[in-house]
């Protein structure tokens, strides 16, 4: 049969971004065990076919173990590459640790049911809040969808949605929220977009999910009288207040780091996109009388 590998022999180097990582080792291993010698960076994230997690001081998320055999994903905030070992096998003999399979939830568990995630080539991963009138919910179930198909569901975990979606093509997403009575459904004002590998979210500056009971679901708190225009911005982003209170725009990418800060008087903004890479960022913006609003855009 062979010699067995020796993990603590085997060194990976993961580069800045997203990086495929195989789990060469005999047993499942929680994450903190697994990255202990990779130093985790707060924002790094680890992710499979149907879950994932984000690095906080420690691993918050669904995805709690690596399983041997299995194929994941990495994304480090490093901007250097970052070389380490899984830790060393502690083993009384040479027989080969089967990892048990975690249970997967039962369909009765959930309101939406989400296609097999097997469908799909990849994914992206989002972690969200729901903001129900106005107020914070963490006792709802969320559905993605693209189109009619559900995509993903999930209830929340320690406050947050830990949402792992999959796809294949550039389409527009749209959420629904079920509270055990009444399932509160609509397209969002200006969708979320499927990319694949894009992440939506962090601890600090969650993706927002904000619910009116009695008019439907708007991917974002919506400010009365603000308009944040074009969605997809290929030079100039425009702000305008037709109440033309004084404005705040802070621009930031997915992954929360701030972009820029800018300021106008009289309701009206226009900000130059030109120097920044294609992506998508978020904008949010806050008038001086207290209304707020948040959008997604994609610079082309």
């Amino acid at each position: 049969m062979g010699e067995g590998i020796n993990p603590q022999q085997e060194p990976l180097t993961i580069e800045p971004g997203w990086n495929w990582i195989g789990f060469n080792y005999y047993e499942n291993n929680s994450l903190m065990r697994a990255f202990a010698d990779l130093q985790p960076l707060n924002g790094d994230i680890i992710k499979g076919q149907h879950a994932f997690a984000i690095y906080n001081e420690d691993w918050d998320g669904p995805l709690t173990q690596l399983q041997p055999g299995l194929g994941y994903m990495y994304k480090s905030v490093s901007s250097t590459s970052r070389t380490f070992c899984y830790p060393t096998v502690e083993r009384s003999d040479n027989r080969l640790l089967l990892p048990p399979v975690a249970a997967m939830p039962e369909p009765e568990d959930y309101h939406f049911l989400p296609v097999s995630y097997t469908k799909y080539p990849g994914n992206m991963t989002m972690l969200a809040q729901v903001m129900m009138d106005g107020t914070l919910r963490d006792d709802v179930e969320v559905g993605v969808f693209a189109g009619d198909e559900c995509r993903e569901a999930a209830w929340s975990d320690g406050g947050y949605y830990f949402l792992t979606i999959p796809g294949e093509q550039t389409e527009p997403l749209t959420f629904r929220v079920y509270d055990g009575i009444s399932e509160y459904v609509a397209a969002t004002s200006e969708p979320c977009y499927y990319y694949a590998d894009e992440h939506y979210g962090t601890p600090e500056a969650p993706f927002i999910i904000s619910v009116t009971t009695d008019e439907g679901i708007s991917s974002s708190a919506v400010a009365d009288g603000v308009r944040i225009y074009p969605t997809r911005v290929s030079s100039r982003l425009h702000v305008r207040d037709s109440r033309e209170a004084a404005l705040t725009v802070q621009l930031y990418t997915t992954g929360g780091a701030l972009v820029g800060t800018y300021q106008a008087d009289a309701g009206r903004l226009d900000i130059d996109c030109g120097s920044l890479i294609q992506g998508i960022y978020i904008v949010k913006v806050a008038t001086a009388d207290g209304r707020m609003q948040t959008k997604h855009i994609v610079r082309l």
